[in-house]
């Protein structure tokens, strides 16, 4: 069983939680009107902020968030605490942000005045409460009714403080004093600046990750440190307390247990590891227990991913990046991890998460977290989604030559962040300094970094070697020994320097920098282009990439092992990035991108099927497939990509006759449902492969209202109207206007008319679908729609996978980007509900074989037999997104499903029985098959509240679906 953190702890911490009455100050509260503001400013609450459990490795039920509007002052540096407040500031929102309510400097000669109340949470006799801190930038000192708790220095460290002794009961006070002198200070400050210019951005001072309350019994578990050691199949464990004789740890996972002594490594042996990579981010759940005399005082649940990473020699004398055994080129992006609307702080967690989910749609497998540390749920989401991550440490504070009080304080930082995030498998390598900024003692200080974490690599000097259109302009120091990587920073075009003579691996730790200006979507300005290494029009960007991945196809050859993109998202006077700072607009088509990108992520690795002739030419034929009851001519086209990939697409209802994917092996099977000819899809059968209209899904009782008409539509399922009726879209024979060879992959376009009426619908519909089947292995079929008179249209496919080609779906591992499916009553309609899938056995945020909860005691599985529900998906309609993913172990097949729709209807074969002959006279049973249909939700035109499928004249409807297979 895979659970990320397990599924019980984030729901029981979840629930503890609580929820912040609206009171009038939150009513009243709103953001400061700023240069530029994200989608998910209007989603944050006041009344209880990122109200997510803040710690996934360290799991308890019992915590309180303290988020939230809290009254702040500033005052001179060496004034006491204000006599009274200024304002209302809201937690966890740097004060120089809009989602702050504030929105304003803080100065280095002043100090930043915290204050709020809450009330004595309920301890039995000899618990504790404690006081958590995400981070707060850059030096804390925390009161607790004017008793002082504690003082902390470091703006990007969790910290805590046992406040048992200074609480009472009832209201409490709490005040925290922050000084944060940005720039001009000892403290490690990234790329903030009190003056913010050029590749400089805006000061984040204050309190900027969530605050939290934790009753934990008198001896507890502190912290783990959990080490993988793949080549022993084994996890090491140190369980961390102030525990002392008398005491023992229980750590276990779902295979194995080990007992021992707190505060020593202890060996939990995992024989059969499933090991984590990006293409599988397989984690394991771990729970912990603190036992005296055998009886469990403590218990916390956490969670581990299995892997290794190394530098070693490929066969033709390269040094690589190898994880778990395998050459894996590190295809990233430098991230420099600031919003427009609350700075160092994402507006909400889905937001943060958006960030990680849109990297890794673009295929990319890696980010460089540039001089920033994140708040633990961001590599929780890199855990959990399959991202290699290279964390820079922040560099020293003051001048380009640190002082001694600057590198003490950076020394300090950088050993606590390395042991804050070591139990994160994403992140692979740790950067030790930039392009020379602060550096010194680069020898000892990168022995340093591997006597802490030898577990990962080590990048000492990111930019040592630095070159400005082939040539080197600056030379910022060279990495020592220590460091198994030799990282050149290349702008704007890639280009490496002795590439022969390198003895370490060789990696671009930066390239790129192509400006692209967006107007209505700019940080300063609105109508001045900002800043880029090179600047381009929008339309020329994509052409641009490509030739510097042309570029980098070579260098790979020649020995490079890594590249990293300036940068995802354009930052304040930056515009170079790949998306606009407010995360709206993608500069070069998520398509496109991905096909660049596949280009270079396979070097390294064997072709798909290694008896096929990378040369080949794609194809794409057709011949007849025999004719209807009425006698209408049917076409079978196939198309075949250069690497062998075959679709087979009919006339007859858009079928998709066959799909034929390749295991890991390089052999090929067909990985969908149906039949060896056409009479059997002329049967009233399950819609096999079929393409699915005017309506996907259900609609009630086959009525719906538009305009202030009622239309009736022909009902075929009991009482309701079932993709499209009796006679859908996937029953007519379509036209074949265009099939030819794109420089994407084969291509074929179908089209028909859907008269007025037709099936109860109004309005000619004039619909084309337009399936390629793309040199990167992907089914792309995009539906255009256009009416003359006010209608509904919901297009989607209907093609049952089977991975492994035959037998049931149930040991496919599903996953679904969504948080929320819409329940439904026993006719399988939609109650208007959009439930949250947590604690239920609809949660595929991570992923679950498909049969390990499909038994289980629930109404809605009831209702359908099954899964056979809409999941309402968690990026926005219109956007091109990874809706789901399913991979088949025995053959190491793995579906990508993308779209731009709102809904995913997930279904298991629930109503296949065994009276079907299809292919090879295989008769499907139930769970044979497996459905991942994007589309509208069903029976929207009934629901006001659902998106809305109306189609209107003069607009025109679009939609886009991807099925694309890779291996593992």
């Amino acid at each position: 069983m895979k659970v990320h953190i397990a599924a019980f702890w984030l729901a029981a911490c979840a629930a503890a939680t609580g929820m912040y009455s609206a009171d009038a100050a939150s009513l009243s509260w709103h953001p400061v009107e700023g240069n530029l503001m994200t989608r998910w400013a209007a989603q944050v609450d006041p009344a209880g902020p990122w109200p997510e459990y803040p710690r996934p490795q360290l799991v308890r039920p019992q915590w309180q968030s303290l988020n939230g509007l809290w009254e702040y002052a500033i005052t001179d540096k060496d004034a006491s605490a204000p006599g009274a407040y200024q304002g209302k500031i809201l937690v966890p929102y740097p004060i120089e942000s809009a989602l702050s309510g504030v929105r304003k400097p803080l100065l280095p000669n002043q100090n930043l005045w915290y204050h709020r109340t809450f009330r004595r949470p309920a301890v039995k006799p000899g618990e504790r409460v404690l006081l958590h801190f995400g981070a707060v930038d850059f030096e804390a000192t925390v009161l607790v009714n004017d008793q002082e708790v504690g003082h902390h220095a470091g703006g990007y460290e969790s910290f805590s403080f046992d406040i048992t002794a200074a609480l009472k009961h009832g209201n409490n006070d709490v005040e925290v004093k922050v000084w944060d002198p940005t720039q001009v200070g000892p403290n490690p400050h990234g790329k903030q600046a009190l003056k913010p210019h050029g590749i400089m951005y805006t000061a984040t001072s204050g309190i900027w990750q969530t605050v939290w309350l934790e009753t934990v019994p008198a001896n507890y578990v502190a912290s783990l440190v959990l080490t993988p050691d793949v080549d022993h199949r084994a996890l090491t464990v140190e369980v961390r307390s102030n525990a002392a004789e008398g005491f023992t740890v229980e750590v276990s996972t779902d295979h194995a247990k080990v007992t021992g002594k707190p505060n020593e490594r202890l060996s939990l042996m995992v024989p059969h590891a499933h090991l984590w990579s990006p293409d599988d981010p397989y984690l394991s759940p771990l729970q912990v227990r603190l036992l005296k005399h055998g009886v469990p005082l403590d218990q916390v649940g956490s969670y581990f991913g299995m892997r290794k990473v190394e530098v070693r020699k490929d066969r033709n004398g390269h040094e690589r990046i190898y994880l778990n055994d395998r050459y894996t080129y590190n295809l990233g992006v430098l991230d420099q991890g600031f919003w427009p609307d609350g700075l160092y702080t994402a507006p909400t967690d889905a937001a943060l998460k958006s960030d990680i989910q849109t990297i890794k749609s673009m295929g990319f497998n890696t980010i460089r977290k540039h001089i920033k540390i994140e708040p633990a749920r961001w590599y929780y989401y890199c855990d959990i989604l399959g991202i290699l991550v290279w964390q820079d440490m922040v560099p020293p504070g003051g001048d380009d030559v640190p002082d001694a009080r600057a590198r003490s304080q950076f020394e300090a930082e950088m050993e606590a962040n390395i042991v804050q995030l070591h139990n994160h498998p994403s992140i692979t390598t740790w950067v030790l300094f930039n392009e020379g900024w602060g550096a010194y003692d680069q020898e000892r200080l990168e022995s340093r970094v591997k006597q802490l974490d030898p577990s990962r690599l080590l990048n000492g000097e990111s930019g040592g070697i630095m070159l400005e259109n082939g040539n080197s302009v600056e030379v910022a120091g060279s990495a020592g020994p220590s460091s198994d990587l030799t990282d050149i920073h290349s702008y704007p075009d890639p280009a490496i320097l002795h590439i022969e003579d390198s003895s370490k691996a060789l990696v671009l730790g930066e390239y790129g920098g192509i400006g692209v200006f967006v107007k209505g979507h700019i940080w300063r300005n609105p109508d001045t282009p900002s800043w880029g290494y090179e600047q381009a029009g929008s339309e020329s960007l994509a052409a641009r990439y490509a030739a510097m991945f042309d570029s980098l196809r070579k260098l790979e050859a020649k020995g490079l092992t890594a590249s990293i993109y300036t940068q995802p998202f354009d930052v304040e006077g930056e515009q170079n990035g790949l998306i606009t700072y407010d995360r709206e607009i993608m500069k070069i088509p998520l398509e496109e991108i991905r096909r660049i990108h596949a280009t270079l992520l396979s070097a390294g690795h064997p072709p798909t099927n290694p008896a096929t002739d990378p040369a080949a030419p794609a194809t794409i034929t057709h011949t007849a497939f025999g004719r209807t009851l009425e006698a209408e001519p049917v076409e079978l086209y196939t198309l075949r990509n250069r690497r062998g990939m075959e679709a087979r697409i009919a006339t007859y209802g858009g079928i998709v006759t066959s799909l034929m994917a390749p295991d890991r092996q390089g052999h090929y099977s067909d990985v969908v449902l149906g039949y060896d000819t056409l009479e059997g899809y002329l049967k009233d059968g399950p819609y096999f492969g079929a393409l699915i209209g005017r309506y996907g899904n259900r609609i009630a009782k086959g009525r719906f209202r538009l305009d202030g008409a009622d239309y009736q539509l022909a009902t075929n399922n009991g009482p309701n109207a079932l993709h499209g009726g009796v006679i859908g879209f996937d029953k007519v024979v379509w036209t074949a206007v265009k099939a030819e060879v794109t420089p994407e992959g084969p291509q074929l376009t179908l089209t028909y008319l859907s008269r007025d009426g037709e099936e109860g619908y109004p309005g000619n519909l004039s619909v084309k679908a337009v399936y390629t089947l793309t040199e990167d292995d992907a089914l792309r079929l995009e539906y255009t729609a256009t009416s003359d008179k006010d209608t509904v249209v919901n297009l989607t496919q209907h093609s049952y996978f089977n991975l492994r080609g035959k037998g049931d779906v149930l040991g496919h591992r599903a996953q679904i980007n969504a948080d929320r499916f819409t329940p439904v009553d026993r006719m399988l309609i939609p109650t208007g509900e959009q439930r949250l899938v947590a604690r239920t056995p609809f949660d595929f945020r991570q992923p679950h074989a498909i049969g390990e909860r499909i038994g289980s005691e629930d109404e809605q599985l009831r209702n359908a037999s099954g899964y056979d529900h809409n999941w309402v998906l968690t990026t926005p309609a219109g956007t091109l997104a990874l809706d789901a993913t399913v991979y088949e172990p025995e053959s190491g097949r793995v579906l990508e499903v993308l779209s731009d729709q709102p809904g995913l209807q997930f279904y298991t074969g629930n109503f296949l029985d065994g009276s079907i002959a299809g292919k090879g006279g295989w008769r499907y049973t139930v769970h044979d098959g497996f459905c991942m249909e994007p589309q509208h939700f069903p029976d929207s035109p009934n629901h006001p509240d659902f998106p809305s499928t109306v189609l209107k004249p003069g607009e025109t409807y679009h939609s886009t679906i991807m099925y694309r297979f890779t291996t593992r």
